[in-house]
């Protein structure tokens, strides 16, 4: 084992995540849509609803370090470039480990630092 190495029990994280879906209804679903994707086929007789889903369920969530260029604007003006610009959706900032590695997932007022 090395120090940042972690054991996970996964009926607890789905135990937890169905736990968490009573208190906020469709949080299971978003979750494993969040750590899986899959290639569906898609034919026009679907209903509109679910081509829409097909489209983006093989998208997947990655860890990027931020361009000097986003350094001291807000959080909503990064994600506002992120998605015009670059078709990406921002979900959260995360400082490196050394200092805290602390995340903020769509934060109000947070300034994007140079650690980000």
């Amino acid at each position: 084992w090395r120090r940042d190495d972690q054991a996970v029990c996964l009926n607890e994280v789905k135990y937890g995540l169905m736990a968490q879906s009573v208190l906020a209804p469709g949080f299971f679903t978003l979750a494993s849509n969040v750590v899986t994707s899959s290639i569906k086929e898609i034919t026009p007789e679907m209903p509109r609803w679910k081509q829409e889903y097909m489209t983006t369920s093989h998208k997947v969530i990655l860890a990027e370090t931020f361009s000097p260029t986003f350094v001291g604007l807000s959080f909503q003006e990064v994600a506002e470039i992120c998605y015009l610009r670059l078709n990406l959706v921002l979900i959260a900032i995360e400082a490196r480990k050394y200092e805290g590695g602390r995340i903020w997932i769509n934060p109000n007022d947070k300034k994007v630092t140079p650690n980000a």
